[in-house]
């Protein structure tokens, strides 16, 4: 491998690198964020995942094709250098991202602008008291959904007796058996 091609380094501002035309491939954990900056700048990735929702991540890009994960259990020098090469020698990887990246740019206004909009929405309409919601009004029962979880507890402590109950109840007219009395014969 040509080291010439490699810029190894601490710290790296990693959207910058990503919107870089240059960029073909980002070698990530990944995370949500990193996925979501490879995605709008249209950069397939390999993705060693270790935990949270990395695994899922990958497993989301591999099936839509923009990305390939590399198992951190099976991580080796093949393993690695197979993902590198299997992104960058077909041209579907790139193509798929980017397909991605124009759908999630394309949006009705810039999010500056909409940030601006709601912004000066609040301050035009008194703070917005008809967008807050409901919510912050409950008790700690209702906002925790206590009272459901005790009525369908409720409901199912009920069924079980009712059960129970019937059970008993059928036993309680069913014949009974009386043991068969052994006989009381001495053999001498």
């Amino acid at each position: 491998m040509d080291k010439k091609k490699f810029l190894i380094g601490k710290w790296f501002p990693q959207d910058d690198i990503l919107a870089h035309p240059n960029v073909k491939l980002f070698i990530t954990h990944g995370g949500l964020l990193s996925c979501t900056e490879s995605i709008y700048h249209g950069v397939p990735i390999v993705g060693i995942p270790i935990f949270g929702d990395q695994l899922l991540n990958m497993a989301r890009a591999e099936q839509s094709g923009w990305g390939i994960g590399v198992a951190y259990t099976k991580l080796n020098e093949q393993t690695f250098r197979k993902a590198i090469n299997d992104v960058l020698s077909d041209d579907s990887f790139a193509i798929n991202v980017k397909t991605i990246s124009r759908r999630l740019r394309d949006q009705p206004l810039a999010p500056m602008d909409t940030a601006k909009f709601w912004v000066e929405y609040v301050l035009r309409h008194d703070g917005a008291k008809h967008l807050i919601s409901s919510a912050q009004d409950l008790n700690f029962i209702q906002y925790n959904n206590l009272d459901v979880y005790l009525f369908v507890c409720t409901v199912l402590v009920m069924i079980v007796l009712l059960i129970r109950f019937s059970i008993m109840k059928l036993l309680s007219k069913l014949p009974r058996r009386m043991p068969k009395q052994m006989g009381t014969k001495k053999n001498n």
